[in-house]
């Protein structure tokens, strides 16, 4: 298993849960578990894996950005409900820390939008959220645009509660 085996290495597992229904809207990433019942329940089991040794979570990516922009047959209240009950459950591992996929710079325009799908999601929850994991931005753009992100989804919280951390994802810029 890559999380004991990172342990054992002392070294920190990144790892990225892909597996929502509906995944990648049926393009090039198509696939994902068959129904939310089974998604729960493999979400459960990755998390069961994890243990309580260190490792970083890359949760679901493109599903947020995805259901602002419109995919078919995904409604976005319901994925946002999914990703912040799989947010809850990988938290519940003390080791675990867990990033929100967001997107990347060129995608989600609509900051407040997104904001608000990613609180939807159980952003809050979360220890933040991701960047240019399926996507080609460069270091800079990902980097304006997170700070940008952070402090939008900072002005929606309540008061005193930090910016948002973020991470990118730079092995394809």
């Amino acid at each position: 298993e890559v999380s004991q085996a990172a342990a054992a290495a002392g070294e920190l597992p990144v790892l990225v849960a892909y597996n929502m229904p509906g995944r990648d809207c049926g393009s090039y990433s198509a696939g994902g578990a068959a129904d939310v019942d089974t998604y729960l329940s493999w979400v459960g089991s990755f998390a069961a894996a994890l243990g309580d040794r260190p490792a970083v979570v890359v949760l679901e990516p493109d599903a947020v950005p995805q259901a602002i922009v419109g995919c078919a047959g995904v409604d976005p209240a319901q994925r946002y409900d999914l990703l912040a009950q799989a947010v809850e459950i990988l938290d519940r591992q003390p080791g675990t820390r867990t990033y929100l996929d967001a997107g990347n710079a060129s995608w989600v325009t609509d900051l407040p939008a997104l904001a608000d799908a990613l609180r939807r999601s159980g952003i809050d929850q979360a220890d933040g959220f991701a960047l240019n994991v399926s996507n080609y931005e460069t270091t800079d753009a990902s980097a304006e645009y997170g700070l940008e992100l952070s402090r939008e989804l900072e002005e929606g919280a309540p008061a005193g509660t930090p910016a948002a951390h973020f991470v990118i994802d730079t092995s394809r810029n």
